[in-house]
């Protein structure tokens, strides 16, 4: 690759930038080319960064709840509708639940039948679908778990 290099060197400024650096003339493309230098087949590609997403829990179906009984979660956000194919988990403290999307921003999940009564903070993590990322979904909600006998 040495033997190739004729020494020139192209000043480059990029449109979408604006900034500029010196380049060799085999790394510059044809005007409107879209393919990469001929070495870049060989490059290993470069990591997906995770989606940044917006959403938060709005509002949830109820105050008080008994051990084994349903809670909705409201999503609102800009990514809210896009997590129809993720699979969700909605923790009570310790305790995780699976959950499902039911409506394009309506979570739905039951409280684990071990929790036992009290208070406890709610939290809800997505995996997204493809690279694996993942997602924790802001909820400034806690519900209070009531004696399975009330």
């Amino acid at each position: 690759a040495a033997s190739s290099d004729d020494g020139v060197r192209l000043w480059v400024r990029y449109e979408t930038s604006k900034l500029c650096q010196w380049v060799r003339r085999r790394h510059v493309r044809e005007v409107g080319s879209v393919t990469d230098e001929p070495d870049a087949a060989s490059a290993q590609p470069r990591p997906r960064k995770p989606p940044k997403a917006h959403v938060v829990v709005e509002r949830i179906s109820t105050n008080a709840v008994i051990p084994g009984g349903e809670l909705w979660l409201l999503l609102s956000g800009s990514s809210a509708k896009r997590l129809a194919t993720s699979s969700f988990e909605v923790s009570f403290g310790s305790h995780i639940s699976h959950a499902e999307l039911i409506a394009p921003s309506l979570l739905s999940c039951v409280v684990p039948s071990t929790i036992t009564a009290g208070t406890s903070p709610i939290s809800v993590f997505v995996q997204l679908p493809g690279d694996g990322s993942s997602l924790d979904i802001t909820c400034p909600f806690t519900i209070e778990v009531l004696p399975a006998n009330a």
